[in-house]
């Protein structure tokens, strides 16, 4: 388990993500805005079908972005393989992580969110 803080700005409609271990820290590149649990149900699916390598979109692709568009930040996920942070501190090494680690980031954020009405 990934051990996560989460702090919510109301007025800027922004959410901090910010892991308590310095390997996770490019974690925190998931921080934005317009996170909602609901949204969340459609990335712990779509993780769940990489895991058992089933997973393809409308264009074929073999795995998914967690994230937003034009996010410096997002966590990719690919069948069979896991996934790993883009976007981070250093590019020369990419944070991987297991299924596991994604489905416990996901549910902990939604979590989260869900306790504040979002």
């Amino acid at each position: 388990m990934i051990k996560l803080k989460f702090e919510y700005d109301r007025e800027s409609n922004w959410l901090y993500i910010k892991p308590f271990e310095k390997k996770h820290k490019s974690l925190e590149l998931l921080s934005g805005k317009n996170w909602y649990s609901e949204d969340l149900k459609e990335d712990i699916k779509w993780t769940n079908q990489c895991k058992a390598g089933i997973f393809s979109d409308e264009d074929g692709n073999d795995g998914f972005d967690i994230g937003f568009e034009y996010s410096p930040g997002i966590i990719t996920v690919f069948n069979d393989i896991g996934a790993f942070v883009t976007g981070q501190y250093n590019d020369k090494e990419y944070l991987t992580l297991s299924f596991d680690e994604v489905l416990d980031i996901l549910h902990q954020m939604s979590i989260f969110l869900k306790s504040i009405g979002k």
